[in-house]
């Protein structure tokens, strides 16, 4: 048999400014995997928002919904939960309908689904936490630590076995492993923040089992991070620092190479992986989602040969087209009123930007002779070598209510 699978993750949908953005980049890619007549969807997790955990509102379900309804039409679906979902709320999609099933799963579990290209088995793990894993018994760190992994390395090594007992079986049909999570040497994209107490898989352990695909989710850079197990990366850009391409993959399985799809095998983005002993042959086809860019400009406006002026002037805005521009400028305060800030804004938008975010910081003018407070001993020799630095200076009233002041909060 030859499954075709559409592997997506981290979409994140939320009601901001951005939401319209989203709506539109999901239909055209749900508009473009169901031209490639996909067997098989799969969603990694972190469905909604970007709190942990995150309820969906009423406009982000009547985002994602008609979607997902769209993608049952033309075959099963499949979600695992990531660690921004709410388990209950997740759940209500198994009550949408379509010619085939939705399956939403937020435990670790095994199920196989029948797709128009056979029996699919599939290994889903879910965000891993500690109360999944070992409940909510009292326990120190490090007993909570070993007992994680001993369950983890319980469970794997229980699929693995499962997957050599099914090759034996039915030789025919594919084993596909779903995460959501780390995996030793995951790289995040940009702004993302890893955890430090996040349950962390090891790639050796995840090498071991012989699968014929890997889906993975919550990395937002798309990455392999172990021998066929693939991060396609998030559907769209959720802050300035993801400044890395974003899409989806699509995968395409069979027992033998040559009952794969003629496409091109080493294509850029194009992964192909012949079959083994213990594996089929799989095909993995990078496809890069229509997304908005984020740009940032940085620009400082100052002293220029003791005029006002561009320090780093302003660079081409041919790619504030269609996106999301976020604009920073430094410049001093004695320059601040000189500064044609107005205008650079005004050009940008002119160029063609969607979105603006402005971000002004002002130096101050006044400068603290560094070597002189340095070598103050106490806080109020230091705030007077800081006087001496002023123009003009503190008057005598001023500097003895200061003193004052600072006498009482010490204690003196």
């Amino acid at each position: 048999m030859s499954l075709r699978i559409v592997h997506m993750s981290d979409l994140h949908v939320r009601s901001d400014a951005r939401l319209p953005d989203q709506a539109a980049t999901l239909r055209a890619v749900v508009d473009e995997a169901i031209g490639y007549h996909p067997d098989l969807w799969l969603i990694t997790g972190d469905l909604y928002g970007r709190t942990v955990p995150h309820r969906s509102t009423p406009l982000e379900r009547a985002t994602l919904h008609p979607e997902v309804v769209r993608m049952a039409e033309v075959a099963p679906v499949v979600v695992i939960a990531g660690n921004h979902d709410d388990d209950e709320d997740i759940l209500g999609l198994q009550h949408l309908r379509g010619n085939h099933p939705i399956h939403v799963i937020t435990s670790a579990q095994r199920l196989t689904v029948e797709t128009m290209g056979g029996p699919v088995a599939l290994y889903c793990l879910p965000y891993p936490t500690k109360r999944s894993l070992v409940g909510d018994h009292p326990m120190s760190l490090s007993e909570a630590q070993q007992a994680i992994e001993e369950r983890l390395a319980g469970l794997l090594g229980c699929w693995r076995h499962e997957i050599r007992k099914g090759r034996l079986e039915c030789p025919e049909m594919p084993h596909v492993f779903l995460f959501h999570g780390v995996i030793a040497g995951t790289k995040m994209s940009g702004g993302e923040v890893m955890r430090d107490d996040e349950i962390t898989l090891s790639r050796a352990d995840v090498d071991a089992l012989p699968f014929d695909y890997g889906a993975v989710g919550h990395p937002h850079l798309r990455q392999e991070l172990a021998e066929r197990c693939w991060a396609p990366s998030s559907l769209w850009r959720n802050d300035y620092s993801e400044t890395d391409p974003k899409g989806w993959h699509l995968v395409d399985i069979a027992e033998t190479l040559s009952e794969l799809t003629a496409d091109p095998f080493y294509e850029e983005g194009f992964t192909t992986y012949r079959e083994e002993d213990d594996r089929q042959a799989c095909t993995v086809r990078r496809m890069l989602s229509p997304c908005r860019t984020f740009h940032t400009i940085e620009v400082e406006w100052g002293d220029v040969g003791g005029l006002p002026g561009w320090i780093t002037p302003p660079p081409d805005l041919s790619p504030c087209r269609d996106a999301e521009v976020r604009v920073r400028l430094q410049v001093g305060e004695a320059w601040v009123g000189s500064c044609p800030w107005g205008e650079l804004l005004t050009a940008i938008r002119a160029a063609g930007a969607v979105r603006l975010a402005p971000e002004r910081r002002v130096i101050p003018s006044q400068r603290v002779r560094a070597p002189a407070v340095a070598a103050a001993e106490t806080s109020e020799a230091k705030m007077q070598a800081f006087w001496e630095t002023l123009e003009p200076p503190p008057t005598g009233a001023e500097r003895e209510a200061a003193i004052g002041a600072l006498r009482e909060l010490e204690g003196r």
